[in-house]
């Protein structure tokens, strides 16, 4: 878990509180109202859509995580199911099928 935090926080925390890094990853969001209308369109259509996946993805593998480490202290056998969803993401993004094979794959076989 310290993993993920350290992953998922540091970047979720500059683009929340608007620091140097996080301002370079939205900050086509922010201003994009003085862009060009083709390139409005792109970012509020292609880059936006990319931006909201990446963040869905990034919460579901939180929860996965923490169920991941939840099933393995308590014992509760539910591996099978857990490698089945964590596998299922993978193959839509690189950073959670990254996330599996690191830490929960090994813990769940």
């Amino acid at each position: 878990m310290e993993y993920l935090e350290k992953w998922l926080y540091g970047e979720t925390s500059a683009q929340a509180h608007l620091n140097a890094a996080g301002l370079f990853s939205i900050g086509a969001f922010l201003i994009s109202e003085l862009s060009a209308v083709f390139e409005r369109e792109e970012i509020s259509t292609r880059h936006f859509e990319a931006f909201k996946f990446r963040n869905f993805v990034r919460t579901l593998v939180t929860v996965l995580g923490i169920a991941s480490e939840v099933d393995t202290f308590c014992r509760l056998d539910n591996r099978e199911a857990l490698t089945r969803v964590w596998v299922t993401l993978g193959g839509y993004s690189e950073e959670a099928d990254n996330i599996y094979k690191l830490r929960y794959q090994a813990m769940l076989t």
